[in-house]
């Protein structure tokens, strides 16, 4: 049900190992296996989501598992969901509060994880064939996309019991063999209080980006990945007044935006690669006046058709934050001016672009600011 292997396997000369400890009852197999016929079932009935199966699912704990077992086991009844349905090494993983990311990168290797304090760490948990078909069946249900040798790569987002989980899948020929990246998102925003108080931004910045996007400039956030941007984006939507349209478009849902505090958010998820998909990003990028906006949020521009179709966006009225990838800001700009061949009078309509990096500090590995550089009237200059 679970593939573990022993610990003196697990050692890597490059990397520190992450042991998972989990003896499972004697009866786990048998009472799995019921719950995942009926899982079969709901998904060949259903054509689910992954959250709406897991629904049905702890419904069904809740009345079998005292019949069956008698309350006996004293163990957490979540796992037989995740184990019906193949997901128990994830489930297992994060569970650890210090783990960030998860790296599947060969059929039957170890799985990798990204320790929050230590980096990238070995696991004793393996990459099975059916862990790997658990996690494809469900991303394509999620995404509405088949993975194929036309279509091989996805990225999409599991909304999940503990918490949402962003997908990203990679399949022959693009690779050589089925390979994932799993990133848990927060269950709630990290707020700019809490992104101040960590260091990631110091406080007078923070107190300029946030007037910045009051006054409705258009701002750019690119760096590394994984290294802060849609946090510190969704930190900076949260101060926007109630009153204001928020549209955001995503190519899988991340930021947290509750709707309680701002009641008018309408959200997109558009998949940015997909070459069989109906709806294109950059379509409903230049869709965004017809829709009447205030703001935009437009995460993860990546591809020259949908940065030009970004910045024309702007040029025409539309006000917003975009994310975008780069290592430094030379580099941003080389592309844009260089590779994409943006008209220099489109980049003037960015305001401001902040640079995002992972930074090891003690010992760990500190997401946040890198520089933040201002358009004026002889072009950028570092703030």
């Amino acid at each position: 049900m679970i593939n573990v292997i022993k610990e003196e396997e697990t050692k890597n000369e490059k990397l520190p190992t992450f042991i998972i400890n989990e003896e499972l009852p004697f009866k786990f197999e048998t009472h799995v296996l019921q719950i995942q016929n009926e899982y079969l079932k709901l998904r060949a009935n259903m054509k689910a989501p992954l959250s709406s199966i897991f629904d049905r699912l702890i419904t069904l704990e809740g009345l079998s598992l005292n019949l069956l077992l008698n309350n006996k086991l004293g163990h957490n009844p979540k796992l037989y969901s995740w184990g019906a349905i193949n997901l128990l090494e994830i489930y297992l993983l994060f569970q650890q509060p210090s783990i960030i990311e998860i790296y599947c990168n060969n059929l039957n290797s170890q799985i990798i994880v990204n320790h929050k304090n230590q980096g990238k760490m070995v696991t004793n948990l393996l990459f099975s064939n059916d862990l790997w078909e658990s996690i494809k069946i469900q991303s394509e249900l999620n995404s509405n996309q088949i993975l194929s040798r036309t279509n091989p790569t996805l990225k999409t987002g599991l909304i999940t019991p503990i918490g949402n989980l962003r997908v990203s899948i990679q399949i022959p020929p693009l690779s050589n063999s089925p390979t994932l990246v799993i990133r848990r998102l927060p269950k709630t925003p990290i707020n700019h209080k809490k992104l101040v108080e960590e260091n990631q931004v110091s406080n007078k910045i923070m107190k300029y980006l946030i007037e910045a996007i009051l006054s409705r400039r258009n701002i750019i956030i690119s760096g590394e990945p994984s290294s802060g941007k849609t946090t510190l984006a969704n930190a900076l939507l949260l101060q926007i007044p109630p009153f204001w349209r928020l549209i955001v478009l995503e190519d899988a849902s991340e930021v947290i935006l509750p709707i309680d505090l701002l009641p008018l958010v309408v959200k997109f998820s558009i998949p940015s690669i997909g070459r069989n998909s109906i709806i294109k990003r950059e379509t409903e990028i230049s869709k965004l006046l017809h829709r009447s906006p205030d703001y935009v949020f437009l995460g993860e521009i990546q591809n020259k058709s949908d940065t030009l179709t970004m910045f024309e966006a702007f040029s025409a009225g539309i006000a917003g934050i975009g994310t975008t990838h780069s290592s430094n800001f030379d580099g941003l700009m080389m592309r844009w001016h260089k590779n994409y061949q943006i008209p220099e009078s489109l980049i003037n309509n960015i305001d401001i672009i902040v640079i995002t990096k992972k930074i090891l500090k003690y010992n760990e590995l500190i997401f946040g600011i890198d520089s933040v550089h201002v358009n004026g009237e002889e072009g950028f200059r570092e703030l």
